[in-house]
């Protein structure tokens, strides 16, 4: 589980995050009405050798700023806090 600790996100904007071994996590957050925060997280991995890039999982989580959230798929996986810009 790679922890990737406190994440500040700015609403709409994704941030991809180096996973290692060539993994990434791709997350574009949303601010929903009521106030939660929705991460669409896209993880990605290596082909199958000939340079091509392999979406692994692509999982939604709603959570409110400042609450953990871990999420695994296939052996990799993430855990952070986020918080948004300005709170």
């Amino acid at each position: 589980m790679n922890d990737l600790g406190t994440i500040e996100f700015t609403d709409g904007a994704p941030l991809t995050v180096n996973l290692g071994q060539g993994n990434t996590c791709t997350i574009m957050p949303k601010v929903l009405p009521d106030g939660t925060l929705q991460l669409r997280m896209v993880m990605e991995g290596p082909g199958d050798g000939n340079g091509a890039v392999e979406t692994l999982s692509s999982p939604t989580i709603i959570t409110r700023p400042g609450q953990t959230v871990a999420m695994s798929v296939n052996g990799f996986g993430v855990s952070l806090t986020p918080t948004l810009k300005g709170e």
